[in-house]
């Protein structure tokens, strides 16, 4: 119609301009492969145990003052980490949709999109013990036996606390800590 306008205002009349063609979509971005997720018997039993190089985003734990295991982290990296999680939300919350909620926001191809939170199968009983000792461990707590040393002395963020109080623990970690007790007492979801 511009053109007509066009036409009568310079008493020629010209074709209106062809149309510049659309750019060509960008090709789409390869997939990025799924995080693979152990499953199986043993599975929860490693599922916190990391190498100092594991890139585990909580800042290593200070030697005086309390402890914040999330100070600094934003969303996607609390996901990282089931304890994390837990030192955050309720245990029955993160079980309700919580963390796809939270995770799968930031990543769609986060573990928790499409699977039963904190497992996708049966875990060992003891799967619930570990779980339990991390969010302890990740407050500095002072192990004793050799196991959880073990387990956490080669993270990158742990570190031991003589001065360890419980009451540096969030409410949810209080609260879940309680909760993995009862799960693995009442063997809850669990086998052996």
């Amino acid at each position: 119609m511009w053109w007509f306008l066009m036409a009568c205002a310079d008493s020629t009349v010209s074709e209106p301009p062809a149309p510049v063609p659309a750019p060509a979509p960008a090709p789409a971005p390869e997939p990025e492969p799924r995080k693979e997720r152990k499953h199986g018997k043993g599975a929860g039993r490693d599922a916190g145990k990391r190498a100092p190089t594991d890139g585990d985003p909580q800042p290593r734990i200070p030697a005086t003052g309390i402890p914040d295991p999330l100070a600094g982290l934003g969303t996607a990296q609390i996901c990282s980490s089931n304890t994390l999680l837990m030192v955050k939300y309720p245990f029955a919350s993160l079980q309700k949709g919580k963390c796809a909620e939270l995770c799968c926001a930031t990543d769609p191809e986060h573990w928790c999109c499409g699977m039963d939170w904190p497992f996708n199968d049966v875990p060992p009983c003891d799967t619930y013990s570990h779980l339990r000792n991390e969010l302890f461990s990740r407050y500095g707590y002072p192990f004793d036996s050799a196991e959880w040393k073990n387990a956490f002395d080669d993270t990158s963020w742990y570190r031991r606390r003589e001065d360890f109080r419980s009451e540096w623990m969030t409410d949810a970690a209080q609260k879940n800590v309680e909760t993995l007790q009862r799960l693995e007492k009442d063997r809850v979801g669990c086998m052996d």
